[in-house]
């Protein structure tokens, strides 16, 4: 394995890391709903989440600030069922999913 390649995998396992925790917080809430976070990320009903939708809700609630561009893509390529480069709803419940819940 390269050095660029090990980097690479240290860096998405860092990633997916602070997202487990983000996820962890998230689902703690006594307001958690699935279906109101992803209609609050698809702010305008097209019933998928993008790249800029992502970026916007992650800046807008302060959380993941840390996450850069190669981050989010990243993210959305994992959980992207379709391969569309955007999430449908279950795709966002997948991608919810903490851990713990396995």
């Amino acid at each position: 394995m390269r050095l660029t390649d090990l980097a690479a995998c240290s860096r998405e396992i860092l990633c997916l890391k602070k997202v487990e925790l983000l996820k962890q917080q998230l689902v703690s809430r006594f307001d958690y709903s699935i279906l109101s976070i992803f209609r609050m990320i698809d702010r305008y009903g097209h019933g998928k989440i993008n790249q800029d939708n992502l970026r916007m809700f992650l800046r807008q609630h302060a959380c993941a600030s840390d996450l850069d561009e190669k981050d989010l893509v990243m993210w959305i390529r994992r959980y992207d069922t379709d391969v569309d480069g955007a999430l449908k709803f279950i795709d966002l419940v997948t991608a919810l999913q903490t851990m713990t819940n396995y």
